[in-house]
């Protein structure tokens, strides 16, 4: 052997006995010294690309790798550890792609198992995962990564006893495996989470376990604090910058949660929750734009992550762009068809599409709790006593500043304690003075955040209650599927949706006769349709509402509605309605209104029927409630938004003088604005053609005299109808749960 060969090949000894010590810096060295002297040696070029990738630095590493694959195209090793870089980075596709080369090389090779396992773990193919995870099991039984990486399928599937026994395996091969011990401890094992902190109380990983179940549990505040305490020894902890974030989202502290989840970007560019997280957070603040984008960065990095289609659905859907919103929700269901969460988005946006016909609604709200019903309970031990005072529980996400709370107070505070005892069962992240007035007002009151669904379920049987109450539907945090496992003999929907839930443990759906009138109504619903006297809604307005002022000047319509309910034919419909009025102006105000992307595409809408930008005002959020309702001082006549109609918009312009123009359609959805109206007395505002809505609001705009009288008058004529009247509501209330629990006494059997 030569001189210069023996030296290469001593570099070369040193640099890998260097490495295999720890000591990357002197390793890399060594590495790139060797190629210097010849920069074709495959050795120190994998070698050096793997310190990169150890270091944390996958762009150098990748093509370092890349480079000893060119020269020794058939070694796996180059493959596999070019997969684990661009799996660092977020490039999925690459990096499978890599991984199978390997496997194509040496399929037993165990480390490209692995990978490749866990490639497809994120993609959401979990049983593609565990395959490769048992290969590689199959290969080497003692190989404490792949155990533990079973375990997570397992954990995910809901097998915790599974899971546990596999992380137990993992930690029997490597009794100081942090990331077996760190997942175990997620199955609620905090005997686990404890013995990590106990050996390194510094130990980043199990901190940041720790603050998602502080988050998970409400904690937002120790969450943010045990994030912070991850950063303050690791400033570059990517998933520590991503708990401060949903911590600070929680607290709602917008601005700057999207910061922290920038940082976790800037970290980890291919950490996708964070740009997930920081397209919601950027979504809630009417960034919808800014949304999207980070949306789409999130697919970039992972087109089968299932909260990446969803969370830029929600962008399109806040813009006005409810169609697109249903394909994106579509395909996320398509990327997790075991997510109730995402199957319940589709849902709620399909309540905006009015081609699509009741009974189709029905069977798709059907397919909902078909798939995703938990094990039903068959008996229930309630005392089947018919006039003995009853348990009602009430379940929601909302109990807090939300359009809910506005018409669930109301009953709360007039129910008869002598008749029922009230249990709210509360997912309430960001709790505030409505929340307090809430808990003050009923009689337990139990934080739910944090509980599976089968907690939920056994914790509301345990409590004993009669009838149970959902307030949510298939809107944002439900819990529908507690109801499907059916803790209470008698169920009920109300209030926070407008449609079937679809499932078949739910009993009945409160209504009334102008939103769901007698014959096909009652065949759109898989509940029993129960018809409130005087109307399903009761209206609590804020006490601190100003006044509504005179109006004079320009005839103005307006909406406040959520843009996603600006349909077509609404915005068709509406531009009919100004061409009809030459001299009038319409303001629209919304979440999303204040993004320029947004404004520049509703006002193109307008202009493509006919109607300059001019005469249409776009407005933003507004931080202060109050200046909210006086911003409806500008307005002469509210309209209502079709199918999907208005509820609490509708209720606020009322009780500022304001008369709302609504039109009827074949479904609930478009037929609570009739409903409102006629309580107060307006029913001739009720339109039931679309070329009735515009003569109805064309002679309105024309009635200087009846528009004046309604806005002196409206709140008033209001605060004595049955809208508002809160101790009348509770007690038809009340009178319909007897009815259902007598009906329920009567019966041999649990089913309706």
């Amino acid at each position: 052997m030569e001189e210069a060969d023996r030296k290469e090949l001593n570099l070369f000894a040193q640099a890998f006995g260097h490495h295999q010590a720890g000591r990357l810096d002197a390793a890399e060295r060594l590495y790139r010294r060797d190629l210097c002297r010849n920069p074709a040696h495959a050795g120190s070029l994998h070698l050096a690309g793997v310190v990169a990738c150890q270091s944390r630095r996958f762009e150098p590493a990748i093509r370092l790798i890349a480079r000893a694959a060119a020269v020794d195209p058939l070694a796996p090793s180059h493959h596999a550890n070019q997969a684990v870089a661009l799996r660092e980075l977020g490039r999925a596709g690459e990096a499978l792609l890599q991984a199978r080369c390997a496997l194509a090389l040496h399929p037993q090779h165990r480390d490209a198992l692995n990978l490749l396992g866990r490639i497809l773990q994120e993609r959401d193919k979990p049983a593609g995962a565990a395959a490769c995870y048992r290969r590689a099991l199959a290969v080497d039984p003692a190989y404490p990564e792949a155990h533990n990486n079973l375990g997570t399928i397992y954990a995910e599937m809901g097998w915790t006893e599974e899971a546990a026994a596999v992380y137990r395996r993992a930690l029997g091969l490597r009794p100081g495996f942090s990331d077996a011990l760190g997942n175990f401890a997620q199955l609620d094992d905090d005997a686990s989470l404890r013995r990590i902190l106990s050996i390194d109380p510094s130990h980043a990983d199990a901190l940041c376990v720790l603050a998602r179940r502080l988050g998970a549990r409400g904690e937002s505040a120790a969450m943010a604090a045990t994030a912070r305490r991850v950063l303050a020894l690791r400033p570059d902890h990517a998933e520590a910058w991503n708990c401060l974030g949903v911590a600070r989202k929680q607290l709602g502290l917008r601005a700057a949660a999207s910061d922290d989840f920038r940082r976790a970007a800037k970290a980890r560019p291919g950490l996708i929750a964070g740009w997930i997280n920081l397209g919601d957070t950027l979504n809630e603040a009417g960034q919808v734009r800014a949304a999207r984008k980070a949306s789409r960065t999130a697919l970039v990095l992972d087109p089968a992550r299932a909260d990446g289609w969803s969370t830029l659905g929600n962008a399109l859907a806040s813009g006005g762009a409810a169609a697109g919103a249903v394909i994106l929700y579509e395909r996320a269901m398509r990327s997790a068809p075991r997510r109730a969460d995402l199957h319940s988005n589709l849902l709620l946006a399909l309540n905006n599409d009015p081609s699509i016909p009741p009974r189709v609604l029905r069977e798709r709200h059907a397919d909902w709790g078909n798939r995703h019903a938990l094990l039903r309970r068959a008996t229930h031990a309630n005392l089947r006593d018919r006039a003995r005072r009853l348990r009602i529980g009430y379940v929601s996400p909302d109990f807090r500043r939300h359009s809910v709370a506005y018409f669930f107070e109301p009953l709360l505070t007039h129910h008869d304690r002598e008749a029922v005892e009230i249990f709210c069962y509360a997912d309430v992240r960001q709790p505030d003075e409505v929340t307090a007035r809430l808990r003050a007002s009923a009689d337990v009151w139990r934080q739910t955040l944090g509980m599976d669904d089968e907690a939920l379920a056994e914790r509301i049987a345990e409590d004993g209650i009669d009838i149970l109450v959902d307030l949510a539907g298939h809107t944002a945090g439900n819990r529908l599927r507690v109801f499907s496992a059916k803790p209470a003999p008698a169920q009920i929907s109300w209030l926070g949706y407008p449609n079937t839930t679809g499932l078949a443990a739910m009993d009945y759906r409160f209504v009334d006769a102008i939103t769901d009138p007698p014959g096909d109504s009652d065949a759109y619903a898989t509940e029993i349709l129960v018809r409130l006297d005087g109307g399903f809604l009761c209206y609590l307005p804020s006490p601190d509402i100003p006044m509504p002022a005179p109006r004079r000047g320009r005839i103005t319509f307006g909406s406040f509605n959520n843009p996603v309910k600006l349909t077509p034919f609404t915005l068709d419909l509406w531009a009919r309605l100004l061409e009809r009025v030459p001299t009038a102006r319409l303001l629209l105000k919304g979440p999303s209104l204040g993004d320029l992307q947004v404004q520049e595409a509703f006002r193109y809408e307008f202009s493509a029927r006919g109607i300059p930008g001019g005469r249409v005002e776009l407005l933003g959020q507004l931080p202060d409630p109050r200046a909210h309702m006086k911003l409806y001082d500008e307005i002469d006549i509210a309209l209502d938004p079709f199918p999907y109609n208005g509820t609490t918009t509708t209720c606020e312009a009322l009780w500022m003088g304001v008369p709302v123009v609504t039109l009827v359609g074949d479904r609930h959805a478009a037929r609570v604005g009739a409903s409102l109206m006629t309580g107060v007395g307006l029913g001739d505002l009720v339109a039931r053609t679309g070329e009735q809505f515009l003569d109805i609001a064309e002679t309105l705009a024309g009635d200087v005299a009846r528009r004046d009288g309604l806005r002196r008058t409206l709140r008033q004529t209001m605060e004595k109808s049955p809208l508002c009247d809160a101790p009348g509501f509770a007690r038809r209330v009340e009178a319909a749960y007897r009815s259902v629990w007598q009906d329920w006494c009567g019966r041999d059997g649990d089913r309706p």
